[in-house]
């Protein structure tokens, strides 16, 4: 009987890992990796089923970042979103490594966050006291 009950526990455990490596693949793919000068590339973006195949919706450019060589805050050009695809330009001057990402920071816990205490505590605290309101963003 215990042999059963085992064997059903290993298949439930498998079948939830399979759920998270299901999850979509979020990628920025630029069209060239290694330039000899000054030049212009683009960047396709995406959320997708597979890893740099646009079949699912496009990736929102709203929270890109864009750094140079030195730490400065680059711009993308002529950002465009499309059906499964978003794409921009970046014009690359600075010989050296530029980092983009598209930074998606969800609200801060402390400004969203209800939370109440009493082990050990005689009264009952709360977070934020009953006397300041949640955020507007939060409710």
């Amino acid at each position: 009987m215990l042999r059963p009950l085992t064997l059903a526990a290993l298949t439930a455990g498998a079948l939830s890992f399979s759920t998270v490596a299901s999850a979509h693949n979020v990628w920025l793919l630029p069209s060239a990796t290694v330039l000899a000068k000054a030049e212009t590339i683009t960047v396709d973006a995406a959320v997708s089923n597979d890893l740099f195949f646009f079949n699912h919706v496009p990736l929102s450019l709203d929270n890109l970042r864009i750094e140079g060589p030195d730490g400065r805050l680059l711009q993308a050009e002529n950002p465009h979103r499309g059906k499964l695809r978003s794409v921009f330009d970046l014009k690359v001057e600075q010989p050296g490594s530029h980092r983009l990402a598209v930074v998606n920071r969800a609200s801060s816990p402390a400004t969203c966050t209800r939370a109440s205490a009493s082990a050990g505590v005689a009264r009952p605290r709360r977070w934020p006291a009953r006397s300041r309101p949640m955020p507007a963003k939060c409710r």
